[in-house]
């Protein structure tokens, strides 16, 4: 036990456990600092601010066959869903705007976004028998830096412009058909 007791080695274990301490103080703080900042929120109105009347970036999204369908989501009227097949809200949603495919659909296409793998993507939609198609965000890169943290979160798309963003589940038919 001699090579504990000596005053180097005591100054080198107390700096080294300093040095830990400090480090993990900073990651804290900062996960604390991200976690509470407006683009970690769910309610919108930061990523509402900052994103409409703004072109939707362009990303890789392919459809179930692997077509990449970002052409298809900047031309006319489209209502972006971003969705996960575990999340219950989703489950809600994609069940409402199913049921009410063909009154929407005459105004507006609807199209699902998710990052889950495509066999996740295909058993979601299969299960919930989709009227929608589901496109991949493969890496998640677009949910990533549209700040698109909750979901569901609906964005409402003219010719790749984001006109309005819609957060959690759809009420009633009206707060669809409002936004067109």
């Amino acid at each position: 036990m001699k090579i504990l007791s000596s005053p180097k080695t005591l100054v080198l274990i107390l700096v080294a456990n300093l040095i830990v301490l400090i480090s993990l103080f900073v990651w804290f703080y900062t996960s604390y600092l991200r976690a509470e900042s407006p683009e970690a929120t769910c309610n919108g109105e930061y990523l509402s601010k900052t994103l409409t009347n703004n072109i939707l970036p362009n990303y890789e999204l392919t459809d179930l066959d692997g077509n990449n369908e970002y052409e298809y989501l900047v031309k006319g009227k489209v209502l972006l869903v971003f969705l996960s097949s575990e999340c219950s809200a989703c489950q809600k949603e994609v069940v409402f705007l199913s049921k009410n495919f063909s009154e929407i659909s005459g105004r507006i296409r609807i199209v699902g976004v998710t990052t889950e793998s495509k066999k996740t993507a295909e058993a979601f939609s299969a299960d919930y028998n989709l009227q929608f198609p589901l496109v991949l965000d493969k890496n998640g890169d677009m949910m990533f830096e549209a700040g698109v943290r909750c979901t569901p979160t609906n964005f409402f798309l003219e010719d790749g412009i984001v006109k309005k963003i819609h957060f959690g589940t759809f009420d009633n038919l009206e707060q669809v058909t409002k936004s067109l």
